[in-house]
């Protein structure tokens, strides 16, 4: 994968921590911020939903426009 950047549009899917798998469907949002020191580091934008915060494995793929 291409280094993820603010800006890009990247297909995302949740991940479950204790069940230790993915879930539900996948969606399009654009990255809007990165903390790299923070638990979640990237800040996706959802459309008409507002933002939510990220980590690095379920953001799957940079969708080419």
């Amino acid at each position: 994968m291409s280094k993820l950047r603010v800006g890009n549009i990247v297909l995302c899917r949740f991940y479950n921590t204790p069940a230790g798998k993915f879930y539900g469907e996948f969606w399009r949002g654009e990255i809007v911020a990165i903390d790299l020191s923070s638990d979640k580091p990237y800040t996706v934008s959802r459309g008409g939903t507002g933002t939510i915060s990220l980590h690095r494995k379920e953001i799957k793929r940079v969708v080419v426009r």
